[in-house]
């Protein structure tokens, strides 16, 4: 996996990303990254699970796709490596738990499906060969829909990268269109997704577009199949990400 790879799947904490977070029973994080580098650097992810409700106690289960992780709660208390952990939420309780970072670099998605609503984000860490944290950055779920539609300005040298999360259990193919500023499509590509897995490119690797595009790119399924999506803007060493709006439910 190439550096500019990594940075498509992880938001660091060089930017600040702010957005409301809606409570649900269900929530899907694009991305997960946890483990080394040959160089000693290393990647954490941290899941921060909230019940709102005094009076509800649901019961979750946490699924990592494409990876298995061992997580540490906020007791210190680690669970074993595994890719689906079963969690119990009293009234008004809250659940934090990291991966260790230990395991050699590993990358896919996350999925959270809870008896009750409740509020869900990912944190991800980045930590130099010495353990000293370098970044850091915040990932709430991204919203589904069968057409979601992102805004991309790369202007000033910058990149939007695409995380295109397919959480079925079939593979599904995407449409990706570039839209100018006056909705004329400037390029349309199809791309295959595995089933329960993430696909990573930069807009500009999958349409041709000029290099100071602005405009809209859309990501959909002609046949009506759910996609989730999240965007993350480079731009030199500073990263955000930049969330999809659903067009098509």
């Amino acid at each position: 996996m190439t550096r500019i790879s990594l940075l498509l799947l992880l938001v660091l904490g060089l930017s600040v990303q702010v957005m409301a977070q809606t409570e649900s029973t269900y929530h899907v994080f694009p991305v997960v990254a946890d483990g080394q580098f040959s160089d000693g650097t290393f990647y954490v992810s941290t899941f921060m699970i909230s019940n709102s409700s005094a009076t509800v106690a649901p019961s979750c289960s946490l699924r990592m796709n494409g990876l298995a992780v061992d997580l540490t709660d906020e007791f210190n208390s680690r669970v074993p490596r595994n890719t689906q952990f079963t969690l119990n939420l009293a009234p008004s309780a809250w659940y934090l738990a990291e991966t260790s970072g230990t395991q050699g670099f590993a990358s896919g998605y996350a999925s959270l499906f809870c008896s009750a609503p409740v509020a869900a984000h990912a944190l991800y860490s980045f930590y130099d060969r010495y353990g000293n944290k370098v970044g850091e950055g915040t990932v709430f779920s991204a919203l589904r829909g069968s057409l979601v539609q992102l805004l991309d300005d790369q202007r000033s040298g910058a990149r939007l990268g695409l995380a295109i999360t397919n959480d079925n259990d079939f593979s599904v193919t995407y449409s990706v269109n570039a839209l100018d500023t006056n909705g004329q499509l400037l390029g349309s590509t199809s791309i295959s997704v595995g089933p329960r897995s993430t696909r990573l490119n930069f807009v500009d690797e999958l349409v041709s577009i000029p290099s100071d595009y602005i405009g809209q790119v859309l990501v959909g399924s002609s046949s009506g199949q759910s996609v989730y999506v999240i965007g993350l803007r480079f731009s030199g060493p500073v990263f955000t990400t930049i969330p999809a709006t659903v067009r098509a439910p």
